[in-house]
């Protein structure tokens, strides 16, 4: 994720102007308590610029190598067990979830979302 440096609020956002960085550390912490109380797992977590003081390893997280030609140097990764699809579904659709989803991309600049998954036996 790469972090705003202003929050860019949908139209009809009532509350004050808030940088990137405050926005998206509104999020953090909402997702990170819902996603812990549901038994998902953070296995890796930096955030330069959220505010977050929870588990973080560097300054930044530089692109080596990079084929889009943006070269981008991220502010913020993170790297998530969910317990399983609906684990990740049920969070997406949960009224936690919705409520901080505006100061999510408000704050976000650029994000990717990956996912991987285990094949079962």
């Amino acid at each position: 994720m790469k972090v705003s440096d202003i929050a860019v609020y949908p139209p009809g956002y009532i509350g004050k102007q808030k940088s990137g960085k405050k926005a998206h550390g509104t999020y953090n912490r909402i997702a990170y308590k819902y996603n812990k109380k549901a038994g998902n797992e953070f296995y890796y977590y930096l955030n330069t610029k959220s505010g977050n003081k929870f588990m973080v390893f560097s300054d930044v997280v530089k692109t080596l190598a990079d084929n889009t030609g943006t070269h981008t140097d991220w502010d913020s990764y993170v790297t998530v067990k969910y317990m399983s699809l609906d684990s990740l579904g049920a969070f997406t659709s949960h009224p936690m979830f919705l409520k901080s989803y505006d100061h999510k991309y408000a704050g976000i600049e650029n994000t990717y979302v990956y996912a991987s998954f285990k094949k079962n036996k």
